[in-house]
């Protein structure tokens, strides 16, 4: 018997700030078998890690949003191997699995405040506090490590959401396994059993099956596999065995998987709050890349950040980081966010400018009409007020402006009376507002004309506005 063991691995994310999400959290577990080789060439040798199939996402592109896969590939000619998490002595059907995952986690540059389970807690935190403790479970930087949704503190190779989904303890390395396969013969005719362990008491925790012959093409379980029996292992978790209503020939391999994901209501969502697409920014000014988030199904804990696929560091709960561009450049920003389960959202912003600013004037040169003299406010010129009631309050009041901008900016225009806005900014220089019945008596009118990047200038003038007496 030749065994060919094969491990997929994922990179783990860190967790970061977010509020309540969609965790659509998954793992997945393989385990097949090859058509039956000739009886002399059975034999008790196994090769394992024959190959290795990684999947890695690099810091810089943290796209994988709100899933989390864990994987695992068992594959064996003719019947089995004698005890679960040993390649021992060949049998009938029984089945080694040895599961894996895990990637780089992104080391934390500051230790965070979490809201760990936002208030009602899940059952799946309920079941991270029999194991940890509470101390633990509100220290971020251990999240990778200990108590994270992809962490392995036992070193046995499955992640805290495995040994969850299978109801085994975390802190306990001994392997067991949650899929073993056996062959079963029925009135002459070879199937296959597939026996899954599975938590029965968590509603947000659906399992899935299918099954494959070459590791790429799936059919779902649900209309194939007829569940013979189910066994209570504890009050939480049965071991559920399945029967794959396709006769196995031998003809072909045959590979099954098993997914269990938490489910929540809706994945976390992120996005820049002071940066667009096309932002500008000047060199050596410090700004903050601050975040806006929902997360209906969680807390957010965290937040990191790329320029130009580099790391550049992670915020806490403000969802704020300050950035100081040193260089004049074009930038690539991303921002990842991590709630309470690990579950996380990227966003991106494709391209920010940084420029100079040579004559100090606060607007970048690539945005500055005149980038060697400082911007000077619009020249605004005195303006005319008009009346459609004789300036009495029934009546419409017109004030007609006039600026010219130095820079050659375009100019808005305000109304105010007595500092309080009549007509807010808009690009035509005739502004026409409605006084209201208890403006009248002696007003002081201003307008203010002001470039696009905020620099204004203001002209004013008093006015009596009279009265205008109540209709009979």
């Amino acid at each position: 018997m030749k065994t060919i063991l094969a491990r997929r691995t994922e990179p783990s994310v860190c967790p970061q700030r977010l509020r309540r999400g969609r965790f659509a959290g998954l793992l997945v577990m393989l385990a097949g078998f090859w058509p039956l080789a000739p009886a002399a060439t059975q034999a008790t040798e196994t090769v394992s890690a024959a190959f290795e199939n990684r999947l890695y996402v690099p810091q810089a592109s943290p796209t994988w949003g709100g899933s989390f896969t864990q994987s695992v590939a068992v594959t064996f000619f003719s019947g089995g191997i004698g005890s679960v998490g040993s390649p021992g002595t060949p049998t009938d059907g029984a089945l080694f699995l040895v599961q894996s995952a895990f990637g780089q986690p992104v080391a934390p540059t500051m230790p965070p405040t979490i809201i760990f389970h936002c208030g009602e807690a899940s059952p799946y935190h309920e079941w991270l506090f029999r194991y940890f403790q509470e101390g633990q479970l509100y220290n971020a930087d251990l999240a990778m490590t200990l108590w994270g949704v992809k962490a392995d503190p036992d070193g046995d190779g499955q992640d805290n959401l495995m040994e969850y989904a299978i109801g085994t303890d975390p802190q306990d390395g001994f392997r067991v396994s949650a899929l073993r396969v056996q062959g079963t013969n029925y009135l002459g005719t070879n199937y296959l059993l597939a026996v899954f362990r599975e938590r029965m008491t968590d509603p947000n925790l659906v399992f899935a099956s299918a099954v494959s012959e070459d590791l790429v093409n799936w059919t779902n379980g649900a209309g194939r596999f007829v569940l013979l029996s189910s066994t209570p292992l504890s009050g939480e978790v049965a071991e559920l065995t399945y029967l794959d209503t396709v006769p196995f020939t031998g003809a072909n391999a045959r590979f099954y998987k098993l997914q269990a994901s938490y489910m929540l209501e809706t994945p976390p969502t992120a996005w820049f709050l002071s940066l667009t697409n096309g932002s500008t920014l000047i060199v050596s000014n410090s700004t903050s890349l601050a975040l806006g988030v929902t997360a209906p199904g969680g807390c957010v804990m965290l937040a990191d950040y790329w320029v130009n696929g580099l790391y550049l560091g992670r915020s806490g709960g403000e969802l704020s980081l300050d950035w100081l561009p040193l260089y004049t450049n074009i930038y690539q920003l991303i921002a990842r966010v991590v709630d309470n389960y690990g579950m996380s959202h990227s966003v991106q912003v494709g391209t920010v400018y940084v420029d100079n600013d040579t004559d100090g004037d606060r607007i970048a040169d690539r945005l500055d009409r005149r980038p060697t003299i400082p911007n000077e406010a619009p020249a605004l010129l005195p303006f005319a007020l008009s009346s459609a009631a004789n300036f009495h309050t029934a009546g419409e009041l017109t004030a007609t402006a006039s600026a010219t901008d130095p820079d050659g900016d375009p100019v808005s225009y305000q109304l105010l009376m007595d500092a309080n806005v009549l007509r807010n900014w808009q690009p035509l220089p005739i502004l026409v507002a409605q006084p209201g019945p208890a403006d009248y008596g002696l007003r002081l009118f201003a307008v203010r004309a002001r470039d696009e990047w905020g620099a204004a200038s203001e002209q004013s003038r008093q006015l009596y506005l009279f009265r205008t007496p109540p209709r009979p």
